[in-house]
């Protein structure tokens, strides 16, 4: 089993690369942290997500804070891998 770990914040954003990979993998780029890394693992690519929430109705959703206000609340995503970094440029991640 290998593992493969790609460290965004390697990168400047918004990268081409980044956001063609995300976005060819069924990922939304702007929910993605861009101080973040996924794991690449028995073909499936894990991320961290931003939590949205829509606190009023017909506007578009937002971040959610952290209760503490220090920050917005992330969860964990795992979706199957349909294209590998490599396919985008993403070389030695």
């Amino acid at each position: 089993m290998t593992t493969q770990t790609i460290d965004f914040s390697r990168f400047n954003a918004p990268d081409d690369r980044v956001l063609a990979f995300l976005n060819a993998n069924g990922l939304d780029p702007n929910t993605i942290p861009a101080q973040s890394t996924a794991t690449i693992e028995d073909g499936n690519l894990t991320v961290s997500e931003f939590i949205f929430e829509q606190t009023v109705p017909g506007a578009p959703p937002h971040k959610t804070l952290n209760d503490d206000g220090t920050g917005c609340k992330k969860t964990t995503r795992t979706v199957p891998l349909v294209s590998a970094p490599e396919q985008h440029g993403i070389v030695g991640a």
